[in-house]
């Protein structure tokens, strides 16, 4: 595969992990910006649901979840967990970020130079797939922190070997789910590249070669929200990152994000993050 051309991981860390927090409020909930390559496999759920670039999607024993520099997550509920989190190769330039806290939020001059970089590794994959076989996977990890805890993962191809064959199992689980399921990942990351804009219902149907019914019946099913709800989502999940990573008043944002009404633009965002957008700018800031 032409990603793994240049594909030589340096792992940062790797942990299990517990998540046991019952809060029922999404802006309650800690938000972080994803400053690696993150592979998550849970192991245990109860009720566990993971924000994903302002998703809502359940976390299930064997689900991986792959994360990409930039992404903003959170998680809720109970729930256990593998977690391995590596750059793509050794960069240089980045050792004092990879010696920082790998959950604290990153400055905007390393994601500037990731970005430069151009790996695209795990695009057009989905935030979440789910492998039926969960004993070999957690093998995987179990091996993989074997290797990490024994200083022999950089420096070794034993640990390398085993972070290669997971991502080439989520490159094969990724080709085998059904076709509705790449339609619906194509047609949400479409939404999110465009949620300012005014979309079409018929438009995004046409373009999966469905009926308006049927498209957000499938929709639905595939993500638990309507089509015009995941455009709301999107447009707040902008707003948010406009607010934290900016010096533009709340009017501005309103209208970059698609609001022409200002105060409807206050009331979604209340509605959706349970706080107003100034008070959301001032406690996530400091």
């Amino acid at each position: 595969m032409e990603v793994f051309k240049w594909f030589n991981p340096y792992v940062i860390t790797i942990f299990f992990y517990q998540k046991d927090n019952y809060l029922s409020d999404y802006a309650n909930s800690e938000i972080r910006t994803v400053k690696w390559y993150e592979l998550e496999l849970i192991t245990f759920s109860e009720n566990g649901t993971i924000f994903t670039e302002g998703e809502l999607i359940p976390a299930k024993a064997g689900d991986i979840f792959i994360r990409t520099p930039g992404m903003k997550v959170s998680g809720q509920g109970y729930y256990k967990s593998k977690n391995i989190i590596f750059d793509y190769y050794p960069d240089k330039k980045l050792g004092k970020y990879y010696a920082s806290p790998c959950y604290d939020n990153a400055d905007e001059k390393l994601f500037q130079h990731i970005s430069k970089r151009d790996t695209k590794l795990f695009e057009n994959i989905p935030y979440k797939l789910h492998s039926n076989d969960l004993f070999h996977v957690n093998g995987l990890y179990d091996e993989m922190f074997g290797c990490f805890v024994n200083d022999q993962f950089n420096e070794y191809p034993a640990g390398k070997a085993l972070l290669f064959e997971l991502v080439k199992h989520i490159f094969e689980l990724n080709e085998y789910i059904d076709k509705s399921t790449q339609q619906m990942h194509k047609i949400k990351m479409y939404i999110k590249e465009n949620c300012t804009s005014n979309l079409n219902l018929k438009e995004l149907a046409d373009m999966c070669y469905m009926s308006s019914e049927h498209f957000c019946r499938v929709f639905k099913k595939s993500t638990g929200i309507s089509p015009m709800q995941f455009t709301i989502r999107c447009r707040i999940s902008k707003a948010k990152k406009l607010l934290l990573s900016t010096q533009m008043s709340i009017e501005e944002i309103s209208d970059i994000c698609g609001y022409v009404n200002k105060p409807f633009f206050y009331k979604t965002f209340k509605k959706i993050e349970g706080i107003t957008p100034s008070n959301f700018r001032k406690y996530y800031s400091n």
